[in-house]
């Protein structure tokens, strides 16, 4: 998935996200990018991470996107390097890489995955909504938002 930061209504940096889905039988529901691109492995582990957060929950409870992300998952989230975001919920891991490292992006894309894989309600789609395209800021105002391209 592709994600741009538009500021002042100008594309200003382009986030490529990698994005794996799987069931809890480890079959692929979802594909997005290469996941199979080359990284570092810290961040390389994250759809085993998905897999573990299935079961153990580990989130943050702040105004970043995976804070926000935390609030209405409903399920476990995991967040490891910059960039790196691990769900699980009713049986399905996604593992998100921004691979300039931008969460913003990463969450974006795990809210995209799971709307696409049909885990998202009306009232969570409208509670993440900060999380799916969220808001750009310079010299402390809003001047854009993280849009999928």
């Amino acid at each position: 998935m592709r994600f741009v930061i538009v500021r002042s209504g100008l594309g200003e940096a382009i986030h490529d996200v990698d994005v794996y889905a799987v069931d809890a039988a480890g079959n692929e529901l979802l594909s997005s990018g290469e996941p199979d691109h080359p990284m570092y492995y810290r961040s390389a582990v994250k759809p085993f991470q998905a897999t573990i957060a299935m079961e153990v929950s580990l989130v943050a409870d702040n105004e970043r996107p995976e804070g926000l992300l935390g609030r209405w998952w409903g399920g476990p989230v995991k967040v490891g390097a910059l960039g790196t975001i691990g769900l699980g919920r009713h049986g399905v891991g996604i593992a998100t890489k921004a691979r300039t490292g931008n969460d913003g992006a990463a969450a974006a894309a795990a809210v995209s995955a799971a709307d696409q894989l049909g885990l998202i309600s009306g009232a969570m789609r409208e509670g993440l909504s900060e999380v799916a395209e969220p808001t750009v800021f310079g010299g402390g105002r809003p001047v854009g938002t993280v849009t999928r391209a």
